[in-house]
């Protein structure tokens, strides 16, 4: 048997496409050659957001699609599996969603800390992506899928480093850098699903605003500092036992005279506040 296209040629999606065989005889004196067989094929398109794999849970081509501000890249023969290490068989739909905000995060990622107690002070983007049957969910991508996500030039230009994290459930996890391309977007390697994102994490004094127990310093904090150093406004004991940082040594506040606020301190929070600078 011939057969046109070969056997096992994987046809683009389109109509009138003709698949042929034929058939010669090994013994061409006691059998004829009979006509060849053709028939036409319609190959559909799969949604742009499933995915599929064999019986084996592996992909059998690349898988190249956008969603939800990203695209994502799934390379042939990556294999999915569900939270106990099982293959995901079958025709999976991908959802997503992201922001470029903090409080477009769900609440328990917002806010929660690194395993050493770190605070997401910033965030470039994020992204919360699901691939599953409908009843099995997917857990584990091997070897890592692509996530190319767009970063706004005020967090990262073009050509920097940064950092992406995922949310473990009750932490967040460094799990690589990228440098940010002349288009703006990053790739990062996911190889597994959770909530990621492209994120500046920091070990923040308590907010010197009375009554802010966030641990995030803001704008509003550097403004206090700033009244505080110009004998506008009393500071209170949360005050000065947090607001004098200044000046900055190997990346960490060290005090220069507990219990008092200058202008150089209003300086540097207000630098943190803005991501100028962490610690």
């Amino acid at each position: 048997f011939v057969y046109a296209p070969p056997a096992g040629t994987i046809l683009s999606a389109g109509t009138g496409q003709t698949l042929t065989a034929t058939f010669t005889p090994s013994d061409s004196g006691n059998y004829l050659t009979p006509p060849a067989v053709t028939v036409q094929l319609t190959v559909d398109s799969l949604p742009s957001n499933v995915v599929v794999t064999g019986t084996d849970g592996i992909t059998p081509t690349l898988l190249d699609f956008a969603i939800s501000g990203a695209t994502v890249s799934i390379p042939s023969g990556t294999l999915l599996t569900d939270g106990a290490g099982n293959p995901v068989v079958g025709q999976l739909s991908v959802t997503a969603t992201s922001g470029t905000t903090i409080s477009a995060l769900p609440t328990a990622s917002a806010t929660s800390r690194t395993s050493d107690g770190a605070s997401l002070v910033s965030l470039g983007a994020s992204i919360d992506l699901s691939i599953s049957t409908g009843g099995t969910m997917v857990k584990t991508i091997n070897p890592p899928m692509i996530i190319s996500i767009g970063v706004p030039v005020d967090f990262a230009p073009h050509g920097a480093t940064v950092q992406y994290y995922s949310f473990d459930g009750s932490h967040w996890v460094l799990e690589g850098t990228a440098d940010v391309k002349s288009d703006g977007t990053i790739d990062m390697l996911v190889g597994h699903l959770s909530v990621w994102a492209v994120a500046r994490f920091a070990k923040l004094p308590t907010g010197i605003i009375s009554g802010n127990s966030t641990s995030v310093v803001t704008i509003a904090d550097a403004l206090r500092a700033l009244q505080i150093a110009v004998g506008l406004v009393t500071p209170t004991a949360n005050d000065l036992a947090n607001g004098d940082v200044a000046p900055i040594v190997n990346g960490k506040p060290l005090a220069s005279r507990k219990g008092f606020i200058s202008v150089g301190d209003a300086i540097v929070i207000l630098q943190e506040a803005i991501g100028l600078v962490s610690w």
